[in-house]
């Protein structure tokens, strides 16, 4: 009985890990009008869902794409999508910063050279 219940727990966890978790994607051009940002990636064709976080300071603006992946086994073929948010205040003066290009995992992409 512990082993059926802790099996289903296991399963349970990883079919939510699978279906639910989102991970930052580099993205590779970004579009501003006025305080509307829409922010272009190459995606994979098994994206379930994507987003657009922002932050925003006095000097920058940090847009980071979040992607919810489908599947777990899909093929390597690209799919340019694009994302979109509305800022508190438009861009004006400040920098727009990849926020997936801070993280050590994507430093070397090409889309988070400058």
């Amino acid at each position: 009985m512990v082993v059926a219940a802790t099996l289903a727990l296991v399963v349970a966890a990883l079919t939510w890990w699978a279906l639910f978790r989102s991970e930052p994607t580099p993205w590779g051009e970004v579009e501003v009008d006025g305080n509307r940002v829409s922010v272009r990636y190459v995606g994979g064709e098994c994206d379930r869902s994507a987003r657009l976080d922002v932050e925003e300071t006095d000097t920058e603006v940090v847009l980071t794409v979040q992607v919810k992946r489908g599947s777990l086994s899909c093929s390597d073929v690209g799919v340019p999508r694009t994302v979109r948010a509305r800022l508190e205040a438009p861009v004006g003066d400040r920098e727009v910063v990849d926020g997936a290009c801070r993280l050590e995992k994507y430093a070397s992409y090409l889309a988070c050279s400058d």
